[in-house]
């Protein structure tokens, strides 16, 4: 799992980008295996860091504390076609995630988000990419729909960087993310 990157300072970059799964099965593994290509981008966006959180459950709390924008991108039944995602805030979601007894991260997403802001740790921008899976059962690869797919979901998620790095780092050009909320 990466450690993550510092700034010159020492302190943690303001942006983060989050990938949480569990790679043992199949597409649950979207968000580990998506962060995995993004960390290539680590020497284009410094302020970012880019976070492989597996099944970390509370490491998420941690994660988000003293960040100013972060994105979680995770595998999520949402009633799509698979391979569909969706870019969508904690308050536009409604969790229905029942514990299937299967998942290594078990914990509801908007519960430790709930928890982080709790104790003052959420940041004040915070986005979540939720792609719908094909298959979730045992297996070490993605299916080949979500595989052939990481080049789009990765273009979203950086296209939403841009944004969240022109509302909160002075002196960067705001791009406009590719979906609306």
């Amino acid at each position: 799992m990466p450690s993550g990157q510092s700034t010159q300072s020492g302190t943690n970059p303001p942006i983060i980008v989050v990938g949480v799964g569990n790679t043992l099965m199949r597409d649950e593994g979207v968000g580990v295996r998506l962060i995995q290509d993004l960390a290539r981008e680590r020497q284009r966006y410094p302020e970012v860091e880019f976070r492989d959180l597996g099944t970390g459950g509370l490491g998420l709390v941690h994660a988000l504390d003293k960040r100013r924008a972060a994105i979680i991108i995770d595998c999520a039944r949402m009633g799509k076609a698979p391979g569909e995602f969706e870019r969508f805030t904690p308050e536009r979601v409604r969790s229905i995630k029942q514990i299937s007894g299967t998942s290594l991260h078990e914990g509801d997403l908007l519960r430790t988000l709930d928890i982080a802001q709790a104790l003052g740790q959420c940041p004040e921008h915070l986005v979540i990419f939720g792609i719908e899976p094909a298959d979730t059962s045992p297996g070490l690869e993605l299916t080949p729909l979500i595989a052939a797919r990481i080049p789009l979901y990765r273009n979203a998620v950086l296209c939403e960087v841009r944004t969240l790095a022109g509302l909160v780092l002075p002196g960067t050009t705001r791009v406009g993310p590719l979906f609306s909320s």
